[in-house]
């Protein structure tokens, strides 16, 4: 996980809103505290900030497929 919350501040995307939490089904005061902390955060994600994750996710997309383009162009050229 420290990875990629490092890969979503280089890309300028708040690491906080990637949250990864293990909840057994026992701790439901801990699953709705956990809720309730998700949701006050989704509240404070603004538009602009909502499009600037769309923009850099769909750009780091279109690069990593044209990698996966290349790295099959070279392997076809060696067979």
């Amino acid at each position: 996980m420290e990875k990629l919350w490092d890969k979503l501040e280089k890309w300028g995307i708040r690491p906080e809103r990637l949250l990864l939490e293990w909840i057994s089904a026992a701790e439901g005061q801990r699953f709705q505290k956990t809720m309730q902390d998700i949701e006050e955060l989704r509240k404070k994600v603004t538009h602009e900030e909502i499009e600037h994750t769309i923009k850099v996710l769909t750009e780091e997309e279109e690069k990593e497929k044209a990698k996966k383009k290349q790295a099959g162009s070279k392997a076809q050229k060696k067979s």
